[in-house]
């Protein structure tokens, strides 16, 4: 955890850092209790790891959680998929899907079901930083950090996880962060001078306890300061997933309205990138905009 974070024993903001961390802590183990997440994903995540599991019984675990089954049944028919054949049962959906995307599809739906209070341009923003993930792992080809373009979707999905727990649960001090932001202090820095924490740091702790992988975890965390990764792999994904938020803003998608977005020269560098060489995707999100106000609409 950077200086400043859990841990810390300081005045952040006027606020006593501890009092900030135990109100952080207090509403991590609130939040874990909900439904959908993380309970019924990590029985569906551990099936999906097991090369034994069949794609039915899946399904049917799926179907067992009347809201989950129904938002990912919208999902599965919306045209992000694509699907030829329209689904009409969730067994029958998986299926079509396959695990990769089956995983996608889970967290997705457990994600708007869990966080469904949540600020509509922060899901939009994360919805398309999923989507831009899934572009930039397909344009960097075999210099991605990703195993594929569906593990990139996952990676963008989550990112800002912590800025929406944020925005949910400590609104008041949310509220303190927005006049910084549109003077031009980044949404971390922010966080930071008011909480002691900042959403990557927050958002990491939460995946951890959804028992996420490690890599995952890393690049939630490191996303805004890849030096908070522990080696050169989650170092690139961090550095990739960092871009990609940047891509969300040239493309208008931001998380806050009136905030910039910044990448620093060694993010690029890490994730072998340049501004010119994403330009294509970055016009390629701008085009996304149909699938991802539609996908948005299936998180109300």
């Amino acid at each position: 955890i950077a200086p400043g974070g859990l841990g810390a024993i300081d005045l952040v903001g006027g606020i006593a850092v501890g009092e900030v961390n135990a109100k952080i802590e207090s509403i991590l183990d609130e939040l874990v209790s909900l439904p959908s997440l993380p309970s019924t994903l990590v029985r569906i995540n551990q099936m999906l790891d097991d090369p034994e599991s069949r794609l039915p019984d899946i399904g049917k675990v799926i179907a067992q959680d009347p809201s989950l089954s129904l938002k990912a049944l919208r999902l599965v028919n919306s045209a992000f998929y694509g699907l030829r054949e329209k689904a009409n049962s969730v067994e029958r959906a998986i299926i079509l899907l396959g695990i990769k995307p089956t995983r996608n599809l889970v967290m997705t739906a457990s994600v708007f079901e869990t966080l469904r209070c949540g600020e509509q341009q922060l899901i939009r923003h994360s919805l398309a930083a999923a989507t831009g993930a899934r572009l930039l792992a397909k344009h960097m080809g075999p210099g991605s950090p990703f195993a594929d373009a569906e593990e990139a979707f996952m990676y963008g999905l989550l990112h800002d996880v912590g800025k929406i727990v944020m925005r949910q649960f400590l609104p008041k001090e949310w509220e303190a962060v927005l006049p910084a932001v549109t003077n031009g202090i980044s949404a971390h820095q922010a966080e930071q001078k008011e909480m002691g924490i900042d959403h990557a740091e927050l958002g990491a702790i939460l995946a951890e306890r959804w028992k996420l992988a490690d890599g995952l975890i890393m690049a939630i965390k490191g996303h805004h300061e890849i030096s908070r990764c522990d080696n050169e792999d989650h170092r690139k994904r961090a550095a990739a997933i960092g871009i990609t938020d940047w891509m969300c803003y040239e493309a208008g998608y931001p998380a806050l309205e009136g905030a910039m977005a910044g990448v620093d020269d060694s993010v690029w560098t890490a994730a072998g990138l340049t501004p010119e060489s994403v330009a294509p995707v970055v016009q390629q999100l701008r085009e996304s905009d149909a699938t991802v106000n539609e996908m948005v609409s299936l998180a109300a």
